[in-house]
């Protein structure tokens, strides 16, 4: 029971993983349930027993592109921790991710930018949740009296964007992989933090 259920668990993977190469190269309305088929190798009745359709697989593909990165971004950030540490965390853990699976970011950042016509699911909600991640670090540390932040919300949009601009430059410009290493998101945290403004000098 327990080999039965590892390859059905494989099969769907496999399903996942080829489908979204297609979905990638060709988008959804370039690509046929059929197509998908074929470059699989297995029957039709095998794909529809794990996904009822096209947009069910498609469906399917984007909460588990979604998902994946925001699991390891909760294992990686300790929320015990100093907040300036978890800006850090965060920074690194997405960083890793994306080192680790570049064709899976690739997909979830096709599906930001795509077309309403090419992008049939809905990915607010998987936004919201990401940012909402983000805005409740920020939100801990004004709480402990650790940040002064003059809007926690921008500050939370601020840190996502600064993530995703540097994770769209190292895929769409052929940055090494030291571009998104742990030394560089623990720059980046600081960079970050301490802001460019000259800090007025105290005065007796």
């Amino acid at each position: 029971m327990a080999r039965e259920q590892l390859t059905t668990a494989e099969t769907r993977a496999h399903i996942l993983d080829i489908a979204r190469k297609q979905f990638f190269k060709r988008g959804y309305s370039g690509v046929s349930i059929n197509e998908i088929v074929e470059a699989l190798n297995v029957t039709k009745p095998t794909v529809y027993y794990h996904f009822k359709n096209k947009a069910g697989l498609f469906a399917a593909l984007v909460e588990d592109a979604y998902s994946c990165c925001f699991e390891q971004r909760k294992r990686a950030v300790d929320e015990q921790s100093p907040a300036a540490e978890q800006v850090f965390q965060v920074i690194a853990a997405d960083f890793a991710f994306c080192l680790a699976h570049p064709d899976l970011v690739r997909f979830v950042l096709a599906l930001t930018f795509a077309l309403p016509e090419e992008r049939p699911v809905d990915v607010r909600e998987f936004h919201k949740r990401d940012y909402e991640f983000f805005l409740k670090i920020v939100e801990r540390g004004i709480e402990r009296g650790e940040f002064h932040c003059i809007d926690a919300t921008e500050a939370a949009i601020t840190l996502q964007g600064l993530i995703a601009i540097n994770i769209m430059s190292f895929l769409q410009m052929d940055q090494t992989p030291e571009f998104l290493s742990s030394e560089r998101a623990r720059l980046l945290s600081r960079v970050l933090l301490n802001g460019i403004e000259k800090k007025p000098e105290n005065t007796k």
